[in-house]
């Protein structure tokens, strides 16, 4: 459904074949192997038989000096002119480092080595092309083990978990990933876990030395740690974090205080693998977030004064538990007492209530809200008691139609800012509605716009209950999103109703990482994305308000909204912006998006090998941009396209990766993530 919104291209993507392991020992039976390496025909694979003739046939050797020692004693193919036509009947299989070139200095040796047995750094050291599409041991290993049938569920799989959770996947990664032991996915997503995390307070504290900064810089720490960073399943979950607890830049009081932005993407980042409870908790203190919901410096209620109420409604309208108590599985509650009306989850007396939990914090404890330096736009908040309410305070029922919580009134001298915000944040916290009003917007952030309510309702549990007996642990939510029948079986992908349409900052950012883009200054200076005519209608941290760049419940008028489902992302998919973005990175795929050495451009220089083989080329793309699911019909356009420009000049290898990868960056089976 989601698929038939966009203008059509190419036709949709195909479905892959399985295919078998080839065995990695020196010596071993072919008989379960799709990769066929046994040069020789003897039933087994051996360096001293079918490593040499490989090796030989591609220095060139004929006749008897190609075959002379180098048979096995059980050989059937014996003759030089099969032995070769063997050879080159499987040059894709053998070209293990992926450039498109057989050479026996890297490709031959390559070979010998695997058979010998040698794995990971020492199958690779000093023997892979410098334009090598597979340049380590572990994407080397992943050909060997599932490359061989580009169409392998595994090779499948493991790019539609990168698109999922990655800011693009990469060819290397996918390789290194499909061959891993298994289970791949979840020992990719422990390793992910493992990594550490890099500050951008730090990079604009680094930048300040240099002279003054400004949000640009923000931007470029942040997509450099997108497209460079090697943790980027954090990077991926703090871009959705960001979406959901949003802080924009585009406000007056926060587009001069990089330093305040970068402090709050610091607190996602830290906490996306963290405990949602600690995460409720650091957010309320964060500075940049109390400018933008102007809760700093929030003051006691007098006569004449009430606490300022936007933090409270934000908090719990967008950052928790949504307005409406949701079931389980993250359905709409209804009350069978009242004509099954949804039922709200607090009123104006909670908000009050929370307004009032929210008083008393500022820089420091001279109830400082203007800072002369730096360090306060990203330190926590400090309790001034003294300015903190002392009445009562009604939170949320922590049940449908139930008693609210309340705390008690105090004195002026017992007033405790601290006390009563973990109060109310545990309160917030364990309202049942957290896991499944969460879960689902991750769900819909990382992997499908419309999940059914029982993949919810499993996401929602991991949520309540780790399996340790812990609320509110990330991991075991993010790795049931990913990790769940519905993230994973290519049956599912297939349906109509499943996907989402990529947002025009993870579209950008996956065209980016997956073909390494960089310039030559070493910088990621990508400002300008947000502009609708000139970039591509978003800017990550610069919504235009608390409600993100768009609604998380938006259905298009037509079919979706029809069927009863939602298109977030199609919010802003405006005909200006699908224009003007297609128009716009026409220029970023041929030159670069910037100018001088800030010009961010694609590697076309690495994969120039591939261009003389349109099928190649079109195999790459496949698995890279449209997760290995091209149709026949697709894949054959392509390829002709790509044929049409001839092999002369000195750029033809350029234009060929560029036509075929603008064409694909606009069409529904790269524009929608299945």
């Amino acid at each position: 459904m989601l698929h038939r919104m966009t203008v059509g291209i190419l036709p949709r993507l195909h479905r892959l074949a399985l295919h078998s392991l080839v065995a990695a020992a020196l010596s071993v039976s072919t008989a379960q192997a799709e990769c066929n390496f046994d040069v020789d025909g003897d039933g087994h694979y051996d360096a001293l038989t079918d490593g040499v003739l490989a090796a030989r046939v591609l220095q060139g050797y004929t006749g008897s000096a190609l075959t002379q020692g180098a048979l096995g004693p059980e050989a059937t193919r014996t003759l030089p002119g099969d032995i070769i036509a063997f050879v080159n009947a499987n040059k894709s299989h053998l070209d293990l480092d992926g450039n498109g070139i057989l050479d026996p200095a890297t490709d031959g040796l390559l070979f010998q080595r695997y058979l010998l047995g040698l794995t990971g750094d020492a199958l690779a050291a000093n023997a892979v092309a410098t334009n090598a599409q597979r340049a380590d041991g572990a994407a080397i290993n992943g050909h060997l083990v599932v490359g061989c049938n580009p169409a392998s569920p595994l090779l499948k799989d493991a790019a539609r978990l990168l698109t999922q959770a990655t800011f693009g996947p990469k060819y290397t990664e996918i390789y290194a990933l499909a061959g891993s032991p298994p289970p791949q996915i979840d020992n990719w997503i422990t390793n992910q876990f493992s990594l550490p995390r890099t500050n951008h307070v730090d990079f604009i504290n680094a930048r300040d030395l240099l002279g003054d900064v400004s949000r640009t810089d923000m931007y470029e720490s942040f997509w450099s740690q997108a497209l460079g960073a090697p943790d980027q399943l954090r990077q991926r979950v703090a871009f959705a974090l960001s979406q959901i607890i949003v802080v924009s830049d585009d406000s007056d009081a926060l587009v001069n205080l990089p330093w305040a932005i970068a402090g709050y993407y610091d607190v996602l980042a830290k906490n996306a693998f963290g405990n949602y409870r600690t995460l409720l908790e650091d957010i309320t203190k964060n500075p940049a977030m109390a400018i933008f919901l102007s809760h700093l410096c929030n003051d006691r209620e007098t006569a004449t004064r009430l606490p300022n109420e936007n933090y409270a409604r934000e908090v719990l309208q967008l950052f928790s538990i949504g307005t409406a108590w949701l079931n389980a599985d993250g359905t709409i509650m209804l009350d069978a007492q009242n004509q099954n009306q949804p039922i709200p989850t607090y009123d104006q007396n909670v908000i009050q209530g929370f307004a009032k939990v929210f008083t008393g914090w500022a820089y420091n404890t001279s109830w400082n809200c203007y800072p002369a330096t730096t360090p306060p736009w990203y330190n926590p908040l400090v309790a001034n008691n003294n300015h903190h309410s002392y009445s009562s305070k009604t939170l949320l029922s922590l049940t449908p139609n139930g008693q609210n919580v309340v705390l008690p009134a105090t004195t002026s001298a017992l007033a405790n800012a601290q006390a009563d915000l973990t109060a109310a944040l545990d309160n917030i916290f364990n309202h049942p509605n957290v896991g499944p009003y969460i879960g689902k917007q991750l769900i819909k952030f990382l992997v499908t716009s419309n999940p059914t309510p029982e993949y919810v309702a499993r996401v929602a549990a991991k949520f309540a209950n780790n399996g340790n007996g812990v609320r509110g642990d990330m991991q075991a939510v993010i790795r049931a999103i990913l990790t769940d029948s519905e993230a994973r079986d290519p049956a599912v992908a297939a349906g109509d109703n499943y996907g989402k349409l990529r947002e025009p900052a993870i579209r950008f950012g996956n065209l980016m990482r997956t073909f390494n883009a960089s310039a030559s200054s070493g910088r990621y200076n990508l400002a300008g994305l947000g502009d609708p005519m000139y970039g591509i209608n978003q800017q990550p941290l610069s919504s235009p308000t608390v409600f993100n760049f768009f609604g998380f419940d938006y259905a298009p008028q037509g079919p979706v909204s029809q069927a009863g489902l939602v298109g977030p992302e199609f919010e802003i998919t405006t005909s200006t912006a699908i224009v003007q973005t297609a128009n716009n990175m026409k220029d970023a795929i041929r030159s670069g998006w910037g100018s001088g050495a800030d010009a961010v451009k694609i590697d076309y220089l690495s994969l120039a090998g591939l261009a003389a083989t349109p099928s190649l080329l079109v195999d790459y793309l496949n698995l890279v941009m449209a997760n290995g699911a091209m149709t026949a019909t697709t894949a054959a356009q392509l390829t002709n396209l790509v044929g049409l420009i001839p092999q002369s000049g000195t750029s033809w290898q350029a234009d060929r990766w560029k036509a075929a990868i603008y064409v694909l960056f606009n069409s529904p089976e790269y524009v929608i993530q299945r």
